[in-house]
């Protein structure tokens, strides 16, 4: 315990973790400060995203159309038609929703919406933007943010705690992670050799494995500092700067 407390000492006397914390709050705050100024153009993304929809309605009901018009519409496809001006009607009111930024009631569009696209297809149409797994991915998320009464979130660029962590998970317990951790802890053994310091441990009364042991566990308590420094940035900056829902529900 005492050297293991040594080595957080020695550690703690380098400042390599208030220069971690540092970085990691500038990376962090930077990537904050990018997505807030994208909030401003939410409305355009959320308006791209729905731009399949809006095409594959515009052409089911146009084909559907033009077969009525010939007289040869069958009763399988006045289903189809009804389905189609049903879920026309429902992108009609979504793209309003966005227009008017009114979050809040875009998951109650996007349930009428799919509803009319599942018995689309359950009438044999096709719906090539929402088929198969993704159309099931889409009801299911849908179903989660009604059920937990949730808004619409901008997921490009957010702006909430439970987003923002999602979104930084990437670039700081992948790769980015391991580079940070081996600059600034990487060299700990090598250190030690090179500021001659190893040979007087050697000389104490403990095993040189246990040495090694209690060095391995200490960067494996910075790895939790590290770990934690992250999740409380991420959470405190956008829940002060940002959108104050504090809620972790929102579906992954």
């Amino acid at each position: 315990m005492k050297t293991f407390l040594f080595e957080l000492k020695k550690i703690g006397r380098q400042k390599k973790l208030l220069w971690l914390f540092i970085i990691i709050l500038f990376c962090i705050s930077g990537l904050f400060i990018q997505n807030h100024q994208k909030q401003s153009t939410m409305s355009e993304r959320a308006s791209k995203a729905i731009k399949p929809y809006i095409a594959d309605s515009d052409t089911s009901y146009r084909i559907l159309k033009e077969i009525e018009m010939e007289g040869s519409l069958t009763d399988v496809q006045k289903e189809q038609l009804e389905e189609v001006i049903g879920l026309g009607k429902a992108l009609v009111d979504w793209k309003d929703a966005i227009y008017n930024k009114q979050w809040d009631k875009i998951p109650i569009i996007e349930r009428e919406f799919l509803k009319h696209v599942q018995q689309y297809v359950t009438h044999g149409g096709e719906f090539e933007s929402l088929e198969g797994i993704e159309l099931e991915t889409a009801m299911k998320k849908n179903d989660w943010l009604l059920n937990h009464d949730l808004p619409y979130m901008d997921e490009a660029f957010p702006v909430t705690p439970a987003l923002f962590v999602k979104e930084n998970v990437s670039l700081f317990w992948g790769a980015g992670a391991i580079f940070l951790l081996l600059l600034f802890f990487g060299n700990i053994i090598a250190t030690e050799k090179e500021n001659h310091t190893w040979r007087t441990l050697t000389t104490q009364p403990i095993p040189k494995g246990n040495i090694i042991v209690v060095k391995y566990i200490s960067l494996l308590f910075l790895v939790l500092i590290f770990l934690v420094m992250i999740l409380s940035i991420c959470i405190i900056i956008p829940f002060i700067f940002g959108e104050r829902v504090f809620n972790f529900q929102y579906p992954q």
